[in-house]
Order: C-alpha cells, then sequence, then structure tokens
C-alpha cells in the first residue's frame, strides 16, 4: 500500500509527527476528562445541610437521633407534625467542596436524584452524537467535523457556568455530550491514521497516559477553584486555547486518498517532508501511474482515471450507512465490537461505583484513580506489540471477570475479626487495572479493523452502545445493596464470554489500515474450530516478521 511506505519514509518521530500528534492528544483528552467527570467537583452533596428555620426555632431529629435535613415542624408552638422543608435549605460549610450545583440549585432531599439524571442525560447526549454526529467524519473529513464539535462544545462549556436554573445545566450537559463525541473520536482515528502500522501501537497508547495526565490536571484545577461556576468557566475556556493551532493541523492523509483528493495529500506529505527534512519523489501517490515520456495532459488524465478507480468504492462505502450490517465480513466484526463496547463499558463503570475509596479526600481519591490508569497503559504498550490485539484483550477481559468471581467469596473480616479490607482493595484494583487495559486495547483495535471510510462510523456506534451501557450501569447500585454477589458474578461471567469472543475478530498487528472494504474481502476470519486446533498444536507459520517492508498485502494475509 502506497500510503504505508510514505508515511514510512517520513520518518518515525519527526517535528511534523510530533507537533500533529500532541495537537491531535490535547484535544481528545483535556476536552473528554474536562466534561466527562467533572460532575465529580461540581457535583458532590454536602455531607450536613437542613431545612432553614427561624432563630428560635428547632429541627425535628430523625430515626438515628439526628436532627432532620429534609423535613422542619410545621407549628411547633401547636404541635410536632412535620413537613417538607418549606424556605429551603442551608448547608454545613465545607472545608472542602465551596459551591455546587447541589447547594445551588438545592438537589437534595426529594431532589437528590437530579443530580446523577444530570450525568445520565449527558452520557444520552453522547450517544445521540456517536450516533448522529460521528459518522459525518467519514464523509466530510476528520479536520471539519472536529473543529465544528470543538467550537460548540468549548462554547457550550463557556455558557454552562452562568446557568440560572437546573434545566438550563441539564440542556447544556446534553448538548455538551452531543459535541464531545465529534470532537475525541475524530480526534482518535485522525492521530493513528497519521502513522505507519509498526507505530501505531505507541501511538494509540500513549493517548491514554496523556487521559491520565488530564485526570491529574483537573484534580488540580479543582483543589484551587472550589467555587463550581469558576471551575466550570476554566473548563471551558482551556480547550479553546487548542483551537488555535488546529487551523494549521492538516487533515487526515488516509482519509484523503479514500475519497479521491489524492492531490491534497501529496501537498500535506510533501510539507511533512519539508520539516522533517526528508526527500519524497515528485508524485509520492501518483508515482504508479505517471510517464515522463509523456505530455501533461495525458498524465493529468491517467491521475482523474486512477483516482476515480481507486476511490470510488471507498465513497460508494463513504455514503452507505447500511455497509456495516450488509456486508458479512464486516457485519461479524461490527456484532463482536458492540458487545466488547457494551460488556466493558459496563463493567468499568459498575467497578467504579462500587469500589470502596481509598481516602476521606475526594481530590486525593481523584488523583489515585488517575494514577492506577498508568499501569495499564505501560502493561498494552509492552504486549501489544508482542502478542496483537485479539490475545491481551481476551486476557484482559478474563483477567476482570476472574478476580470479581474471587471477589465474592471474600468477606470483610475472617471468624476471628482480621479485616481483609486489604484484599478486597486488591482484587478491585486488579479488576480495575484488567477492565482499563481491555479498553486501551478495544479502542485502538476497533480503529484498525474497519476500512478508512468506516472508520468513523463503526468507532461511533461502538462507543453508542458504550454509552448505553454507562447509562444502565448506575442502576446496579441498589442490588448491590440487597445482593452483592448478583452484579459481580453477572459482570464477571459476561466479561469473560466477550473476551473469548474476541478471539474471532482478525489480528491487526502489523498490517496496513485497510483503506476500502474490498481489501478486507480478502481476509479470513478466525473460526472456533481454528481456534481450538490453535490451542491443541503450535502454528508455526505465525512469527512475525521484523522488517515491517515484508508484512503482506492485506489481501495475502489469513488470519483463519
Amino acid at each position: 500500500m502506497e500510503i504505508e511506505s510514505v508515511l514510512r519514509k517520513l520518518g518515525k518521530y519527526g517535528i511534523w509527527q510530533i507537533g500533529v500528534y500532541v495537537m491531535w492528544a490535547f484535544a481528545f483528552n483535556i476536552p473528554y476528562v474536562f466534561n466527562a467527570l467533572s460532575l465529580v467537583f461540581i457535583g458532590p452533596r454536602p455531607k450536613f445541610y437542613h431545612c432553614t428555620i427561624g432563630e428560635n426555632q428547632s429541627l425535628p431529629l430523625d430515626s438515628h437521633g439526628k436532627p432532620s435535613m429534609c423535613s422542619m415542624y410545621r407549628n411547633f408552638s401547636l404541635d410536632n407534625s412535620t413537613v417538607s422543608c418549606q424556605n429551603g435549605w442551608s448547608y454545613a460549610n465545607s472545608e472542602e467542596f465551596g459551591s455546587t450545583i447541589v447547594t445551588e440549585f438545592d438537589l437534595v432531599c426529594d431532589d437528590s436524584y437530579l443530580s446523577e439524571l444530570s450525568q445520565t442525560l449527558y452520557v444520552m447526549g453522547e450517544f445521540i452524537g456517536s450516533l448522529l454526529i460521528t459518522p459525518l467524519a467519514d464523509v466530510f473529513g476528520r479536520k471539519r467535523v472536529h473543529l465544528i464539535c470543538q467550537f460548540f462544545l468549548a462554547a457550550c462549556t463557556v455558557v454552562l457556568s452562568f446557568s440560572v436554573n437546573y434545566i438550563m445545566f441539564v440542556l447544556l450537559r446534553v448538548l455538551n455530550g452531543m459535541f464531545l463525541s465529534g470532537v475525541v473520536l475524530t480526534a482518535i482515528v485522525a492521530a493513528i491514521e497519521m502513522f505507519p502500522m509498526e507505530m501505531r501501537t505507541l501511538a494509540g497508547q500513549l493517548f491514554f497516559v496523556w487521559w491520565a495526565g488530564a485526570m491529574m490536571f483537573m484534580d488540580l484545577l479543582a483543589y484551587f477553584i472550589r467555587d463550581w461556576r469558576h471551575l466550570q468557566l476554566a473548563l471551558g475556556l482551556i480547550p479553546f486555547t487548542s483551537m488555535i493551532g488546529f487551523w494549521l493541523c492538516p487533515e487526515s492523509v488516509p482519509w484523503l486518498l479514500a475519497n479521491g483528493q489524492i492531490d491534497e495529500a501529496e501537498k500535506i506529505v510533501k510539507q511533512a517532508a519539508k520539516l522533517n527534512k526528508v526527500e519524497l519523489s515528485e508524485h509520492p501517490f501518483h508515482q504508479s501511474v505517471i510517464d515522463d515520456k509523456e505530455s501533461d495532459s495525458e498524465n493529468e488524465e491517467r491521475k482523474a482515471r486512477f483516482e476515480e478507480s481507486c476511490c470510488k468504492t471507498a465513497r460508494d462505502d463513504a455514503k452507505n450507512c447500511f455497509t456495516l450490517i450488509s456486508h458479512p465480513l464486516l457485519r461479524r466484526i461490527f456484532i463482536i465490537m458492540l458487545c466488547l463496547w457494551f460488556v466493558n463499558n459496563i463493567v468499568y463503570y459498575g467497578i467504579t461505583f462500587m469500589s470502596p475509596s481509598l481516602t476521606d479526600s475526594k481530590y486525593l481519591n481523584f488523583f489515585l484513580s488517575a494514577l492506577a490508569e498508568l499501569p495499564a497503559c505501560v502493561t498494552c504498550i509492552l504486549t501489544l506489540e508482542r502478542f496483537g490485539r485479539r490475545k491481551p484483550l481476551c486476557f484482559f477481559h478474563c483477567l476482570a471477570g476472574g478476580a470479581l468471581i474471587v471477589l465474592i467469596f471474600v468477606p470483610n473480616k475472617t471468624a476471628d475479626g482480621t479485616s481483609l479490607t486489604w484484599l478486597i482493595l486488591t482484587l478491585t484494583f486488579i479488576a480495575k487495572f484488567a477492565i482499563t487495559g481491555s479498553f486501551n486495547v478495544l479502542i485502538q483495535f476497533t480503529m484498525e479493523v474497519y476500512p478508512t471510510n468506516q472508520r468513523n462510523t463503526g468507532l461511533g456506534l461502538s462507543s453508542m452502545t458504550g454509552r448505553f451501557s454507562g447509562m444502565v450501569a448506575p442502576f446496579t447500585i441498589p442490588l448491590v445493596k440487597m445482593m452483592p454477589w448478583v452484579p459481580f458474578l453477572g459482570f464477571a461471567l459476561i466479561s469473560i464470554a466477550v473476551g473469548l469472543a474476541s478471539l474471532l475478530l482478525p489480528e491487526t498487528l502489523y498490517y496496513p489500515l485497510p483503506q476500502t472494504v474490498e481489501e478486507m474481502e480478502k481476509w479470513d476470519l478466525p473460526t472456533v474450530k481454528g481456534l481450538i486446533n490453535s490451542c491443541l498444536c503450535r502454528d508455526t507459520n505465525s512469527k512475525k516478521s521484523d522488517n515491517p517492508e515484508e508484512v503482506p498485502m492485506a489481501k495475502e494475509v489469513s488470519f483463519a
């Protein structure tokens, strides 16, 4: 594939690659963390609050003998009958948090569910954006869709800080979720598409190191900015700065080639070559069709025919939104990917919701949570290059499932009263580490297994199922209180099941990103029988070439 050889000639870590990659990484992680996790700091509920009453009035006691937080005396001088708070609430001063949406909009007592509902509706916005906005990047380009969504996302985030009531706040959160899908999914796809196959693993996994860094950065901002409106304003203004440099950021070269814009693709790689101080031919993507012996007009005609013949199929694929389910090979990949994304997200959020806090400080807990992301990132970088995508994905899912099964049988204390909290925390960390690692593999795998003009569509629809499971996960919390072993067992079984199902996907390590569906038609998917045979006898023909140039083209590859 010409594009692979051209990207390889530009060098591995040139100025062009590093500069563009940093911009895409910033555009992915900062808006994602600042919007998806902001409710941790702008929406916490104070531990102590009560009805606003007069100076000489007192509060009724609850069942625990403490002053009631949600009721007051109707008329203390006449009887002891109580009513719900009539004059709002008073909140105890908190050293940890200043003003939050809970204290400003009185989201307590009967309205306490509204804070969590805002997050559910935000995820619903992501669901809608993944379905409607992300596929547009396959038609109109990565950069164009990204910039439009980035502008509206930053604008909504800033306006959010001026919300006058809860309804306005929630509506803007839904819009945030919609535009965020268009921002982050186009960013990571464009970043991966700019690298040749032997560099995709490192490029993809370093994105999640940036994620941990973005979490720590937001934690630092929240620690010093305790008012939710000021914090929300800062979270909106910072991503605005990234848009300045993005006008200079190039469009994805593979997308340009797949959509017939070969001259524009050549212009970009020539600029990259000049910046990296490497030499490219005059027509790097037209080299096979240009004949120096013919006139310029004849060569232009040959170029036009070449562009039309090599790009017609890809353009048709982009217009056909049913390709993912109508084509047999893509349909199988698509269904397995949907299952993987759904299970991965519901297990991740389920573990997060059920995990015990390590400290009393929300800021320190958040920092430790960010720190816990790094071991999974490092493990993926070290293993994906050696074992590919399928095996680590299967291993991580099975490890998470195994840790959850063991967790079911671990009591809080032994018979002699010895606390087993350390063991519970260890198993929880193992499960969180494994499911985080599986997500890091999954998002890279998803981008590599689809052709160029279906890549954002496939990633967006897969992400959509993940958002749906994110909306479902909070409803497992009441079940944990009644029968703790039920959600743990359910999460464990479905995690192991999809882990094994991932072995039926084609391996993508050291193979070029497919440009069209036609390239993928030559692929052979693994079968259950083939997997059983490979477990019983060693495949001596699966050695990887040390030289990426020697890797066969997709049409010569058999993954069975």
